[in-house]
């Protein structure tokens, strides 16, 4: 059994330019954080962005929550991502 953590990152990487995928993907995020209030380290980056590097080629939105991706070029489902943060994070404290 993995141990909970306190605070779980979460990656976007993001068109340079206006991308409808990764509007709804920032929504998503926006959602998620508040049903795990600080609980997740939010970090976005745009396709251009040298952080964006250690990914390799990327179709956005690309979605990391950990060091899994959870999605390249879509929009995932909600409930799933929450019950994926959710496995992730254990427990509340």
């Amino acid at each position: 059994m993995t141990e909970a953590l306190d605070c779980l990152p979460v990656t976007l990487i993001i068109a340079p330019r206006k991308c409808e995928k990764c509007e709804k993907c920032q929504a998503l995020i926006v959602r998620l954080q508040e049903r795990f209030p600080g609980r997740l380290e939010y970090h976005e980056h745009t396709t251009d962005d040298e952080a964006a590097d250690q990914f390799g080629v990327v179709l956005p939105p690309l979605l990391v929550v950990g060091d899994f991706i959870v999605a390249m070029g879509s929009v995932p489902e909600e409930d799933r991502l929450a019950q994926l943060i959710q496995r992730k994070l254990g427990p509340p404290a």
